[in-house]
This record gives C-alpha cells, sequence and structure tokens, in this order.
C-alpha cells in the first residue's frame, strides 16, 4: 500500500493516466495526523506499485480559497478548453466559491488555476450566468459519442463528445440530495442537465463491458458510501435497470475513485482506508490497494467485482503452498511463514462445520457456513458450486480480502505488532476440506 510520508489523509483525488504515468493526488493535512488545511497531496507511478510523492498539487488559503476538497481528473486530448493538447485538468471543489478547475501543461509537475474560477457557483446571487448549486466532489468524464447519441451542439458533434460532470448536490437541503449532471463542451462553461436522488458524497460515473463482452456494456454510478447502481447513461440522465442499490465493498474504506484515461479501459479503483492501523506512524489514515472493477452477469443481474491488480505479481518473493486436507475441531491445517506482507488464495468447502476460522496472527477471518457471512460485520459470502473462495492481502497493519472472485471486496485493520510465523485454518462444529491454500510473499515497494 502507498502510504503519504507524513500527515492525514483521507479521499482519493484527481486520478488520471496520462503519457505513461498514474497520477495519484489525495486530500492531506500534512501538518497534522489530524483532518484540517486540506491540501491535494500528489504521487505518481509508472508501475501502479512503486509510487513517488511530490509537492502538494492544490493548497488552501492561496487565492481567496479555503479548503481544497475532493474533485477528480482527466486528459483534454482535444484541447476543448484551449488550455493545451493533452492538459491534466483537475476539478475540485474550494469551499469557499465553489466548483473549480486547475490544469497543467507540463506533465503534472505544476498546477494552474483557471483565471474565471468557479465555473459553477456557491454565490446565488451571481450576475455572471454561471450555475448555482451547492454541493462538492466534482467527477468530469469525457462522454464519447456512438450512432445512437444526439450531440449537445455543433462543437461537440466536431469533437464526437462532450464532458459530463457528476457532482454531489444539496441545492434542495440534505433531505434531497442528489447526484446532479452538468455537460459542456469547454469544460468551463456548464449547463445543468438531471439530479439522480438519494446519492450521497464522492461520486463516480463510468462504462463497462459485462463479461469483458464489449457489445455488451453498462454504465455504473457509484457513491463515497459504496452503494452503487447499473443503469444507462446517455451523456445527460443516468436510469438505473433496478430497484435500490448494491454493495460490493465493506469495512474500513470509504470515498474512493477510479483512475480517469486508463489504458485499455479499465477502472481501477482506490480508497480511502479509514482505519488508524498504526497511530505510532508518522502519517494518520492509509489508502487501499488498488484493484479493478469489472461487471459480471449473475442470476440477479449485473454486478461489479473487484480483485487487485494484476501487477501486484511482480512483487512476488518466496511462495507457499498446500495440498487439499480435511480440516475439523483439534485438526487444522498449518502453513509456517516467516512474513507480514502477502498474497493468499484459499478455496474451501465448509462441509457440515458451523465455522471455518482462518488465524492470521494480528487478525483472524470467521467464516460461518449456515449464515454465509464472514462474521466481521456480517458481509454475505455465498457457498458457490460447494465451496468458498478467499484472497487475502496482508501488508503489515492492513489487510484486504477479495471474496468469491471479488464478489465482496472487504478493507480492515490488523495488530501489526504481533509477528506472523503461521497461518492456521480450522472448522468448528463439523469438518470442512481445504481444497487450496497458496501464499506468495511480497516484496516491499518501499527502498
Amino acid at each position: 500500500h502507498f502510504s503519504q510520508k507524513t500527515g492525514f489523509n483521507n479521499d482519493p483525488n484527481g486520478m488520471v493516466y496520462h503519457e505513461g504515468t498514474w497520477h495519484y493526488f489525495w486530500q492531506h493535512n500534512p501538518m497534522k495526523k489530524t483532518m484540517g488545511n486540506q491540501t491535494w497531496g500528489h504521487a505518481t507511478s509508472t508501475d501502479l506499485l512503486h509510487w513517488t510523492q511530490h509537492k502538494g498539487a492544490l493548497f488552501p488559503y492561496t487565492n481567496g480559497d479555503h479548503y481544497m476538497f475532493s474533485g477528480s481528473g482527466t486528459v483534454d486530448k482535444l484541447n476543448t478548453s484551449g488550455f493545451g493538447k493533452n492538459a491534466i485538468v483537475l476539478f475540485f471543489t474550494n469551499t469557499s466559491v465553489g466548483e473549480c478547475i486547475a490544469f497543467s501543461t507540463d506533465g503534472g509537475q505544476s498546477f494552474r488555476r483557471y483565471e474565471d474560477n468557479p465555473i459553477i457557483t456557491f454565490d446565488k446571487k451571481d450576475t455572471s450566468g454561471k450555475p448555482f448549486h451547492i454541493g462538492r466532489d466534482p467527477k468530469v468524464i469525457w462522454y464519447a459519442y456512438d450512432q445512437n447519441d444526439t450531440p449537445l451542439n455543433e462543437t461537440a458533434a466536431k469533437y464526437g463528445g462532450h464532458w459530463v460532470m457528476l457532482v454531489y448536490d444539496l441545492t434542495e437541503g440534505k433531505e434531497n440530495q442528489s447526484g446532479r449532471f452538468y455537460t459542456s463542451v469547454d469544460m468551463k462553461h456548464w449547463e445543468h442537465q438531471s439530479d439522480l436522488p438519494g446519492y450521497f458524497e464522492c461520486m463516480e460515473v463510468f462504462e463497462l463491458p459485462v463479461d469483458g463482452d464489449a457489445a455488451n456494456k453498462r454504465w455504473v454510478v457509484y457513491s463515497g458510501d459504496a452503494r452503487y447502481a447499473v443503469g444507462d447513461f446517455d451523456g445527460a440522465r443516468f436510469t438505473p435497470e433496478h430497484e435500490g442499490k448494491h454493495r460490493l465493498h465493506y469495512g474500513t474504506y470509504y470515498a474512493s475513485q477510479t483512475f480517469d484515461n486508463a489504458p485499455g479501459g479499465r477502472k481501477i479503483q482506490i480508497g480511502w482506508n479509514t482505519s488508524q492501523a498504526a497511530p505510532e506512524a508518522p502519517y494518520a489514515g492509509h489508502h487501499s490497494f488498488p484493484h479493478e472493477l469489472t461487471l459480471h452477469a449473475e442470476a440477479k443481474g449485473v454486478r461489479m467485482r473487484a480483485n487487485p491488480i494484476k501487477e501486484i505479481k511482480e512483487l512476488r518473493a518466496k511462495s507457499h503452498r498446500m495440498d487439499p486436507v480435511k480440516i475439523g475441531p483439534g485438526s487444522p491445517a498449518v502453513l509456517p511463514i516467516q512474513s507480514n506482507t502477502f498474497d493468499l488464495t484459499l478455496e474451501f468447502d465448509p462441509g457440515d462445520s458451523d465455522q471455518v476460522f482462518i488465524n492470521i496472527p494480528g487478525t483472524h477471518i470467521r467464516y460461518k457456513t449456515k449464515e454465509r457471512i464472514i462474521e466481521h460485520r456480517e458481509i454475505p459470502l455465498e457457498v458457490i458450486d460447494g465451496r468458498v473462495r478467499m484472497r487475502v492481502l496482508v501488508d503489515v497493519c492492513l489487510y484486504e480480502i477479495a471474496g468469491n472472485d471479488g464478489r465482496v471486496y472487504v478493507s480492515l485493520p490488523r495488530d501489526y505488532k504481533l509477528p506472523i510465523t503461521e497461518i492456521k485454518i480450522e472448522a468448528i462444529g463439523g469438518t470442512a476440506t481445504l481444497k487450496h491454500l497458496e501464499v506468495h510473499e511480497l516484496m516491499s515497494i518501499w527502498e
């Protein structure tokens, strides 16, 4: 996991891929281990594993600003804004005036504020013609047209698409909170198109193929509380194809974001791990390990999954495996290991057991067979074809679980003061069968 050198972190911000480099920003208080002095921290990577932290990208209390709240990043490939071809453009909430822009034409080494900020104002008395709203956390994407789309105007037709902003909106009060959609052809002038009621802060909107089929795609709207909906989006209005919302992420996970402009259309997500798992460290808060989102057709409809990025294989060092074995009360499977950073894959048939208990010093995972849940916070995890599968990433003071090929994704803290000498798996109240256990020790990303 990436960690900032000092200070407090919360929401991921501005995540974007630009000319071979992944740019990761986050809400950062560089001065204290508590929230406040909200700046945008900045780090870059070429492999999503090894990160270099840079000076902050956006700072408060300059040009009349108060706080630099959350937002997003994108690449203006067609220079629709006039900032420059392939400029990195950041959209953020300036808590004193509204939704704003900063941009970079030097590959993210420096950022300049747009001189006519805000682009959407908090001032109801503003007479400039700019849209008014109360809210935060603008997410901006490029919506490319297909044969079924009607362009916004002649300029959009020339470009073959338009910009979409999805922003958390409180204009009508908290009881009417929603996601608000705006459109633009130049990033500077925005028009309100529609509202999506019942959504919370740090929203996302993106498109994914179902089961990898490029001819069968769906749109996803996702918010900071880790609830999402699947449906159709026409560039102005989102229409869900089901009632209510679904959930993928559990545990100490909040306010995630995906990288814009990722190669191959990948949707790679990082969330704020809200646990204070290492209180002695010079920093507070954590970032989840990058995980890739996919859509799949299931019996109850289309659902999203999350799995650790494939690049993690580059960190593998020593590997351990165990042959299939029956486990029961007093006869656990034990795998010796001397590492506090590893990637574990596990598959078991719960049999007639009441519970399958996975003991990793500093934490444990208890699967309750009859209830079909991971006991911690009652996370649902079904038995599929007689098996339960888990992938567990352990990284000193944190661990993450991808259950049943990513149908649930869990982020939790671990007591890092306890050394790991073995992994013990046992069945309680009956017999289970351990079908597969494989553990790869992982190299540190830090020199």
